[in-house]
């Protein structure tokens, strides 16, 4: 980058680079480069028209009173700080609240940073204990998955994560149909942390991580020393889990494996 804005056969090369708001990169750039705060005015128009748009949009946010509607608004513009990611979880975890009081103090007490905010969804406030394992399985097949890319099937679809889940939950080969665990109910309950896109070729729905920072964020040790740390899947822990659960699923409860011959 130095050299790209410093040497002349680069003179006639213009960039616009985005980044985090990280003190090393401040430091290694500032001599190099015209700062560019995304905390622009213009910007926070922006995101309060997106978030207005999608109050109107939801069915959830509909029944809402308009002043409540105009509040989380006008909170979400100022509190995203020129992130469009932030607003998104925020509108996530306000519509699973259902009183006015409650709506009101989450406005007031806004997570500052990505981090904070998936700590936030992934706590039992917002998602019901009793998914965690199966949201925990679905960001896990999802990075799995896009990790195996030289596998034929590099996407993992939403009936295929139900499947799974209950296969590998000690419901043998054959999955029992007593489970109430639908694509549907998969969604709600992964809702901003994982999207789900239909593929019209196959008739089939993927799923994927709805943004980068949701794998960068279950990968990370901050989410290790984090109240979300159940979450927290680093890639070689994700392959030793589900390959072991793969196999283990092979000739239903147990595997008897018998070596012969001489081991050097």
């Amino acid at each position: 980058m130095t050299s790209i804005s410093t040497e002349a056969r680069f003179d006639r090369i213009q960039l616009l680079v985005t980044s985090r708001s990280y003190i090393d990169i401040k430091t290694a750039m500032s001599k190099i480069s015209q700062p560019l705060l995304m905390s622009d005015p213009r910007v926070a128009a922006d995101i309060g028209h997106y978030v207005a748009q999608k109050v109107r949009a939801s069915p959830k946010f509909r029944g809402w009173p308009p002043w409540l509607c105009d509040e989380v608004q006008s909170a979400l513009a100022v509190g995203a700080k020129g992130m469009f990611r932030w607003a998104v979880c925020q509108l996530d975890i306000l519509r699973r609240i259902n009183d006015i009081g409650s709506i009101r103090a989450a406005l007031r007490d806004l997570p500052e940073t990505l981090d904070d905010t998936y700590i936030r969804i992934f706590s039992h406030t917002n998602i019901h204990k009793a998914d965690w394992r199966l949201l925990r399985h679905t960001l896990r097949m999802i990075s799995f998955h896009n990790a195996t890319k030289s596998i034929h099937v590099s996407e993992i679809t939403d009936s295929g994560v139900i499947s799974t889940y209950m296969a590998f939950n000690e419901c043998g080969p054959s999955p029992t149909a007593d489970h109430l665990y639908t694509p549907r109910l998969l969604e709600e309950i992964c809702d901003c942390l994982v999207t789900f896109r239909d593929d019209s070729s196959s008739s089939r729905r993927y799923a994927t991580f709805a943004h980068y920072t949701v794998r960068e964020f279950i990968e990370s040790d901050r989410c290790a020393s984090s109240p979300a740390a159940f979450f927290r899947s680093p890639p070689h822990e994700v392959e030793w889990d589900i390959i072991t659960s793969s196999i283990g699923q092979l000739g239903g409860a147990a595997i008897s494996l018998r070596f012969t011959g001489t081991f050097g």
